[in-house]
């Protein structure tokens, strides 16, 4: 699996259940800026979370990823210079 989502253009994370990601590929890295050292052991929020962050779209998120359960919600990432991006 993590040959595919190596290859990805999209930027791939695979997270523990808690949410804490194990591995991400090159193109999550090329995407926030942040190194696979600064990424690794954090949440996908705890690296991407903005001030323009809406808290509802979080939760629309977090519910369904902590029950296992599929969602798609766009949301503004932040990468590591502050500039900010949609995924």
């Amino acid at each position: 699996m993590s040959l595919v989502a190596s290859l990805n253009e999209n930027g791939v994370v695979f997270t523990k259940p808690n949410g804490i990601i194990v591995w991400c590929n090159d193109a999550y890295q090329n995407l926030t800026e942040f190194s696979r050292e600064e990424i690794i052991g954090k949440t996908p929020i705890e690296i991407g979370k903005t001030r323009e962050t809406v808290k509802n779209d979080l939760q629309k998120m977090i519910e369904p990823f902590f029950k296992g359960l599929p969602f798609d919600v766009d949301l503004i990432h932040a990468r590591k210079n502050g500039s900010s991006f949609w995924s």
